[in-house]
């Protein structure tokens, strides 16, 4: 009897041991282990899964964020892309209207200038000295529309004609005859430039100088060093001159 008692209880205590919520406790906290082909291998809990997959969501943003960023960039690229392009166009487009501008306003007074130089003509020399003051004073007539076109016209005529005429050779062309005479001996013309509005002078110069090119085939100075040495030494000095006067 006694160990039949004493059976009851120790199946009693089994019983209440094994579902007395310590014991559970000590149940779940404790590592399981599983036997693959005689290899005992230790699960790994549940919390640091738990970890990794937060881990995971916390770098999401992240990666999006940098996406989006990267989707912006390209946005603000093109955007810029667009924007270069419209101001290379309007730059072509304004360039375009200059030019026709001033291509009107030589063949507007070119009637007038080929009168004033048939008149300073000897025979087939032109006089150029007298040709250089009447059109200074030209410019300096108030009220007068275009004045420093129109003076412009008439010596660029003059020097089209007559140094076309000149002793053209190989090193020394009608540019190189022209930047002398302006550099040199009357810079006249260079006043006339300096006070355009600088972007009409370009123009002017540009066209000049081509078209003073197109009447001698010899080698000599370019337009491109012609019209580099007119803006970086010949002009400036004219408006040092024109200072000077007043």
């Amino acid at each position: 009897m006694n160990k039949e008692k004493g059976k009851g209880v120790s199946m009693s205590v089994d019983k209440v041991m094994s579902n007395s919520p310590f014991a559970k406790m000590q149940q779940i906290a404790k590592p399981q282990t599983v036997n693959t082909q005689g290899v005992s291998v230790q699960t790994a809990p549940a919390a640091p899964a738990q970890q990794t997959k937060n881990k995971n969501v916390k770098k999401t943003p992240i990666v999006v964020s940098a996406i989006a960023l990267a989707a912006l960039g390209a946005t603000a690229y093109v955007k810029r892309d667009k924007i270069s392009q419209l101001i290379k166009n309007s730059s072509k487009q304004s360039t375009a209207k200059l030019q026709e501008k001033i291509t009107k306003l030589k063949e507007q007074y070119r009637s007038e200038a080929l009168r004033v130089l048939n008149e300073n003509m000897n025979g087939t020399v032109v006089k150029i000295e007298n040709i250089e003051p009447a059109a200074a004073i030209r410019s300096a007539t108030p009220n007068l529309e275009n004045k420093f076109h129109q003076a412009a016209s008439w010596i660029e005529e003059a020097y089209l004609e007559g140094y076309s005429r000149a002793d053209l050779k190989d090193g020394k062309n009608i540019l190189n005859y022209i930047h002398t005479r302006i550099g040199s001996e009357n810079n006249t013309l260079a006043q006339m430039y300096a006070q355009m509005p600088k972007e009409e002078a370009e123009v002017r110069l540009q066209q000049f100088a081509t078209e003073a090119i197109s009447k001698d085939s010899h080698t000599g100075m370019t337009p491109s060093e012609f019209i580099k040495d007119m803006w970086d030494v010949i002009i400036p000095k004219a408006k040092a001159d024109l200072e000077a006067l007043k």
